[in-house]
This record gives C-alpha cells, sequence and structure tokens, in this order.
C-alpha cells in the first residue's frame, strides 16, 4: 500500500508543469493588462453616451448603402489604390534584399559555422550580436516612425512609404530568416561539412534549399501585410490610401470613407488571396494526400520563370506608376541642406538631461505592450475557434480518415461553413488595424477599448489563417488512430495538440506585430510609446524623440530575446 502511494506520490511530482504555468502567465499578464489601460466605457454605460454613440453608427453604417461611387471619387481610389501596392511591392522587395543580407551575419548556422575554438570565434560573434542588434533595431522601430524621420529629405510621398516599409521589412524578415537557417538540425547537412565544404557551400547546397519553402512562405506573409501597412502611413505621409481615409474621416464624409474602405479591402483581399494561392502550393509536407504527385522537374522549371517574370512585370508597372513621386523625391532631395539634416538626426542620440523623460517613456510602454497582451489572446481564442468551421480537412477532406459516406446535402453544409468562416477571417486581416479603429470609434470613439478591440480582431483574421493551414498540413493517419466516431473529439484531442506549438510560435509573432500596432495606433489618440514619439518629432524636439525611439527599440529586443530563449520564434515554424 505504501509503495502504491509512493508510486502514486512520484507520478503526482512527475506531472509536467508546463501548461498550468503558461496558463497562470497569461492570465497574470491579461489582468495586468486590463489595470494598466484607462478605458473609457461611457459608450456602454451612460445613457446620452450610449444614444450618441448609437447614432454615429447608423450614420456611418448608412454610408455602406450609399457610398460615394462618383466618377471623380472612383478615379482617386483607383490611382491611390495603385499607389499603396507599388509602395508595398517595392518596400517588400528591398526589405527581403537588405534583411537576407544582414540574416547571413545574424545566423550562427551561417556565419559561424561549425563550432571550433579560436582567436577568430570572438570577433565572429560580436559580428554575429551586432548583427542581431542591428534587425532589432530594424524591427523595433515601426513603420510609421521610420516614415517621420524619413519625410524629412524626401519629403511626404510614395519614396518616404517605401523606405520606411523597407527598413522594417529588412528587420522582419532578417529575424525570420536567420532563424528558419539556425533551426535546420546540423546533422542534416554534415556529411557536406565532412567533405571539406566552406560554411557558404554548405549555406547555399543545404541550409538555402532546406529552408527556401518556408522562407517564401514567409516572404509572401510579410507582403500582405506590407500592403495593409502602406494603407497606415499614409498617416503621416507616407503616400497611399491612408492619408486620404483618415482625412475624409476627420471631415465626417463617411460616404468616402466607405469608398475608400471598399478600395482597400478589395486590394488587401486580392494580395492575400493571390499569396494564399502561391502558398498552398508549397505544402511544407509532401506526404499530404492533397499533394500534386504528378509534377515533374521541367514542369517545375517552367512554373518558376512565369513567376519570375510575372514579378519582374509587376515590378516594372509598380515603378512606372511611382514616376512622378520618384521625380519629386529626387527634386526635394536636390533643395536639402544635407549639413541641416545631420545635425537635427544627430540630436536623436543626443538625449536631454535628467532622468524624468526615461521615465516618461519607460511608462509609456504599458499602453502598446497591454494592447498587444490584450490583442493577441483575443485574436488567438478567436482563430482556435475558427481554426476547426475553417478546416478543410475536417470539413471537406474529414472521410479520408473517418470513412464516412456524406450525402450531399451535408457535404453542401459543411462547403457552407468552411467557406463562411473562410471569408470572414479574409475580411477580418484584409481591413488594416487603423481602418478597423475607425469602424469601431464609429460607436465609441477614438480610444483605449476601440484599439483593442480592431487590433483584436485583425489579429483574430491572421492567425485564423495560419492556425487552419497548420492543422490541414498535418497528416491523416493520427486522425485515423484517434477518429473514435466524432470529427470534434479528434479535432479536440489529436489535431489541436499537434498544432498547439505552432500554434504558439506564429502566436507570438503575432504579439510582437501587435505590439507595433499598440505603437502605431498611438498616434491617432490612443496615447503611449508612439504618440509621445510623434509629437516630439512634430514639435522638432529631436533629443525627446531619440529617447522614445531608442525605448521602442529596447522593448522590441527585450520581446526578440524572450521569444529566442523560449524558443518560439520563426525557428520553431516547421
Amino acid at each position: 500500500m505504501s509503495l502504491l502511494a509512493n508510486g502514486t506520490a512520484d507520478h503526482a511530482r512527475r506531472r509536467p508543469a508546463g501548461p498550468w504555468v503558461a496558463l497562470f502567465t497569461v492570465c497574470a499578464l491579461s489582468l495586468g493588462s486590463i489595470a494598466a489601460l484607462d478605458w473609457d466605457l461611457s459608450a456602454l454605460l451612460d445613457a446620452q453616451s450610449r444614444s450618441e454613440a448609437w447614432g454615429r453608427l447608423r450614420n456611418f453604417m448608412g454610408a455602406f448603402g450609399a457610398p460615394d461611387l462618383s466618377a471623380q471619387r472612383l478615379r482617386q481610389g483607383l490611382s491611390l489604390s495603385i499607389s499603396t501596392f507599388s509602395i508595398a511591392l517595392w518596400g517588400s522587395g528591398l526589405g527581403l534584399v537588405l534583411g537576407y543580407f544582414i540574416a547571413l551575419f545574424a545566423s550562427s548556422a551561417v556565419w559561424l559555422g561549425e563550432p571550433r575554438r579560436g582567436p577568430g570565434l570572438v570577433a565572429r560573434r560580436a559580428v554575429l550580436e551586432l548583427a542581431r542588434l542591428l534587425l532589432d533595431a530594424l524591427r523595433g522601430v515601426p513603420d510609421f516612425a521610420w516614415a517621420l524621420l524619413i519625410l524629412t529629405m524626401p519629403g511626404p510621398g510614395a519614396v518616404t512609404g517605401v523606405l520606411a516599409i523597407a527598413l522594417g521589412v529588412a528587420g522582419i524578415l532578417g529575424k525570420i530568416f536567420s532563424e528558419l537557417w539556425d533551426a535546420i538540425p546540423p546533422r542534416r547537412y554534415e556529411a557536406l561539412r565532412a567533405n571539406g565544404a566552406t560554411r557558404m557551400q554548405v549555406f547555399l547546397y543545404a541550409i538555402q534549399p532546406m529552408s527556401a519553402r518556408s522562407m517564401l512562405s514567409f516572404t509572401l506573409m510579410r507582403l500582405e501585410c506590407s500592403v495593409r501597412n502602406a494603407s497606415v502611413i499614409g498617416v503621416v505621409g507616407g503616400g497611399g490610401l491612408g492619408a486620404q481615409l483618415f482625412e475624409e474621416f476627420n471631415y465626417g464624409n463617411y460616404d468616402g470613407v466607405v469608398t475608400l474602405l471598399l478600395f482597400l479591402f478589395a486590394l488587401t483581399a486580392s494580395t492575400d488571396l493571390g499569396a494564399n494561392f502561391l502558398r498552398y502550393q508549397l505544402r511544407s509536407d509532401p506526404r499530404h494526400p492533397r499533394v500534386a504527385r504528378d509534377d515533374d522537374h521541367r514542369s517545375a522549371q517552367r512554373r518558376r520563370k512565369l513567376a519570375a517574370g510575372a514579378c519582374a512585370l509587376v515590378l516594372a508597372a509598380s515603378a512606372w506608376a511611382m514616376a512622378p513621386d520618384i521625380a519629386r523625391a529626387r527634386l526635394e532631395l536636390g533643395r536639402i541642406e544635407w549639413a541641416f539634416i545631420r545635425e537635427q538626426l544627430a540630436l536623436l542620440f543626443d538625449p536631454p538631461p535628467g532622468t524624468r523623460v526615461w521615465r516618461e517613456a519607460a511608462a509609456s510602454c504599458a499602453v502598446p505592450l497591454a494592447i498587444g497582451v490584450l490583442a493577441t489572446l483575443f485574436g488567438a481564442l478567436g482563430a482556435a475557434l475558427l481554426s476547426y468551421p475553417g478546416s478543410f480537412a475536417f470539413q471537406i477532406d474529414a472521410p479520408r480518415f473517418t470513412g464516412e459516406r456524406l450525402g450531399a446535402g451535408v457535404k453542401a453544409l459543411r462547403a457552407a461553413l468552411l467557406l463562411g468562416t473562410r471569408a470572414l477571417t479574409l475580411v477580418q486581416r484584409s481591413i488594416p488595424e487603423v481602418a478597423w479603429l475607425l469602424i469601431f470609434a464609429a460607436f465609441f470613439r477614438i480610444g483605449v477599448l476601440p484599439g483593442v478591440l480592431a487590433v483584436g480582431v485583425h489579429s483574430a483574421g491572421v492567425l485564423g489563417r495560419v492556425f487552419v493551414e497548420t492543422v490541414d498540413n498535418l497528416p491523416y493517419q493520427p486522425f485515423e488512430q484517434t477518429f473514435q466516431g466524432s470529427r470534434a473529439s479528434t479535432f479536440l484531442y489529436a489535431a489541436m495538440p499537434m498544432a498547439a506549438r505552432e500554434w504558439a510560435s506564429y502566436a507570438f509573432l503575432q504579439f510582437e506585430a501587435n505590439l507595433r500596432a499598440g505603437l502605431v495606433i498611438g498616434i491617432v489618440g490612443i496615447g503611449g510609446l508612439g504618440e509621445r514619439f510623434h509629437t516630439s518629432v512634430q514639435s522638432f524636439n529631436f533629443p525627446r524623440a531619440g529617447v522614445f525611439l531608442l525605448t521602442m527599440v529596447l522593448l522590441t529586443t527585450l520581446i526578440d530575446r524572450i521569444s529566442r530563449a523560449f524558443k518560439l520564434g520563426a525557428g520553431s515554424v516547421r
């Protein structure tokens, strides 16, 4: 009896506490975030404010029934949409090149190679850390902050938007690429090393090919985000749809706002669907039941050439569309007194004396952090709920592992549920956070609550897609072994545990994106670090702005180090 009791006690002691620790941490962070924000609930609790809020919402929603479809407005929307896409495309392309180059020095597998002791190892590790810090700095400064700083040189327009997006994309893709390369087990290219291959040869013939599929998938995902970001940085002079959208909203021209929102949705949704189509061709498991098996090398080469030609054609067309902005930027650059610009930008690294502004910067981090935590939790829970009805494997392909025979009515019902769920997530992620903020602000007015809802709804759409893709990429054999007459129980007890780690990786990456979103929406009245940086730049108080800028970088660096420590970054994604 005592032996049994001791065995039970030992088993209890050995029971993993990880899930409970994670649950406690999430609850503590959520409660702390709720307490850190200044909530305005008058639109819900006060009768008069609630009546006014419903009136504003009726006016705004009524505009969807009568948008401004005049010829002038349609031409304006089309022109701004083309400009927004061109900014995103060129910004992503330049950022891809820059990020790839920096990632070569930020990856221990590529830059350090086989671990060896020697005098050169210390220097190599120093370069590695410097490259990672550079990526942290590029990623830590949001697109709108880069746009505000770059604005002083070429002036407002598409060129400012391209450069701002390129710097942000370089930091994000550089981090992802370096982690993907480091995540490849060394045993998979040990034979090359044993045969005397150099570090670069190992990279070109082993590491790069093994990670190419994931790199392309993340690049496509970043292009989609850049299209949304390009519509936002227009608010601070980056060109595109954003500036006009906010101008119409501030003047109360809801019919114009709705028209521009429709253009924005059409642009982002078409980009999303196009990238999604390409991503489905890159299914990570070649043994998956729905992977095409009649492919050959010649047809694959032909598709690559067609894709490269199409990309070159789109880039050329985008450059032609931005030609007037490029010409204006060249003219502005020719007029600049570069000594004055260098003097002003140098003030960013000359913080004011005393610790008051540093304490203010530290306190202002609470707003973007709290928004990031709450929005990520909201988005992850929403995405998890949508992953079952949105999964092709569990709605359409289920007979492959259940053996059931479906009637036409059941097939139609499941197809409708699948399409409806995916359409919902498409709408959620296609509308940028700032645009969602305007929609919720029609009822609540600009504030913390619509800010959290805006970022959370957008996150649910982004995570909903990748959560569904993770489930659909799983092999069906474990489902066959687990299935006991219920698709829902198979999803809960087989699919979700198998996808949990990858879901956590995506959620943590989305938290970083939501942190930057919290900084961005701060400039439109929510407060926090983003608003303080914006007001400092507008008042030309560059020493004060430099403190807030450095705080952004330090905050992102801290999050990145936590991500690497817990291995929840891109490197853990298959």
